[in-house]
């Protein structure tokens, strides 16, 4: 005898003419087809996409697994036009953010590994220069005053 799981499992199915739901939004991801591991709601959609005007709006029907939030996430991100401040290791934080005067980018190191983030300026915290990159170590914080960004508009 299977066992079912707690909760649902999703299955990657591509978008096409078939993968549409009632007004018009697209089926991104499904149930699997197998009431055995997809439960009660098997074949069904568990995030569906809908554009509208200039706008898009996501549905996630399920709490997907890590590897398929990142992927999902991965994927709204780079439709919505939105980049890392920085390309880093899981369980390191990175945000920038622009002054009048400069933009500062905040480095938050939740890992157990020291890691180098690309950058450009002055650790306001260390006052060590950043060359092309700063070493953030393990558990620790950088807020580099970037050099050469533009202020922000406005």
């Amino acid at each position: 005898m299977r066992r079912r799981s707690a909760s649902p499992t999703v299955r990657g199915r591509r978008s096409g003419p078939n993968s549409s739901n009632r007004g018009g939004a697209e089926t991104v991801l499904s149930f699997a087809p197998d009431p055995v591991d997809g439960g009660p709601v098997a074949g069904h959609p568990a995030v569906t996409r809908h554009g509208h005007g200039d706008g898009v709006s996501w549905y996630v029907a399920t709490r997907p697994d890590a590897e398929a939030l990142r992927t999902l996430l991965a994927r709204v991100c780079r439709e919505a036009g939105v980049a890392a401040a920085a390309e880093v290791p899981a369980g390191v934080e990175v945000v920038r953010r622009r002054g009048p005067d400069a933009a500062y980018l905040f480095v938050i190191n939740h890992s157990p590994h020291d890691v180098s983030v690309p950058a450009e300026g002055t650790d306001l915290l260390s006052c060590a220069t950043a060359d092309g990159g700063i070493m953030v170590r393990a558990g620790d914080v950088a807020v580099v005053r970037e050099h050469g960004t533009p202020p922000a508009d406005g």
